[in-house]
C-alpha cells in the first residue's frame, strides 16, 4: 500500500503542475501500467498507451504515433530500461519540461529477483539466461501485490 500512495502522490504532483485550463497528457509504456495510471488519474489526464496490445515491450520498435504521444506528453510513466529498453534513448531526448516516472527507481518499490523462464528450460544451455535484457531484477513490477 505505501508504494500506491507514493505513486498517487507523484502522479498528482506532476498533474497539478499543469495549467488549470489544460488536461495533462500522460504517455504510459505498457498495458499493465496504463491500467494502473488510468485508475489513479481518472479524468485529470489523457493517458496514452505507447505499446499496443499485440506488441512486446522487449522487442518493440516505436511507431510514429507512439513517438508523437511521447513527444507531446507532460509525463511519461514506464517500468524501467530492463523492461522497455526502446524508451531509453527517446526519454533522454524529451523536452526539458517533460517529467518521467521510472517505477523501478521509486523508493520503496518491491523488486523481485529475475526468475528462470520455465517455458524455456533449456535457455541456459544456449547462453540466453537473460533473453529480454531484464538484468538482476524482474521488471514485471505490477505482479508484486504491494506495488500494484
Amino acid at each position: 500500500m505505501p508504494i500506491f500512495k507514493s505513486l498517487t502522490a507523484v502522479l498528482l504532483v506532476a498533474l497539478m503542475a499543469q495549467p488549470a485550463w489544460s488536461e495533462a497528457r500522460v504517455a504510459v509504456s505498457i498495458k499493465p501500467l496504463h491500467s494502473l495510471v488510468t485508475a489513479v488519474t481518472g479524468e485529470l489526464a489523457q493517458v496514452q498507451l505507447l505499446v499496443g496490445d499485440n506488441s512486446s515491450p522487449h522487442l518493440y520498435s516505436m511507431k510514429a504515433s507512439s513517438a508523437r504521444a511521447l513527444a507531446d506528453a507532460d509525463l511519461v510513466v514506464w517500468a524501467g530500461e530492463g523492461m522497455e529498453r526502446f524508451l531509453v534513448g527517446p526519454i533522454k531526448a524529451l523536452a526539458a519540461g517533460t517529467r518521467q516516472l521510472q517505477l523501478a527507481a521509486l523508493p520503496g518499490m518491491h523488486t523481485l529477483p529475475l526468475r528462470a523462464n520455465p517455458l524455456n528450460a533449456d535457455a541456459g544451455a544456449h547462453g540466453h539466461d537473460d533473453e529480454h535484457g531484464h538484468g538482476e531484477i524482474d521488471y514485471h513490477l505490477w505482479l508484486e501485490p504491494d506495488n500494484a
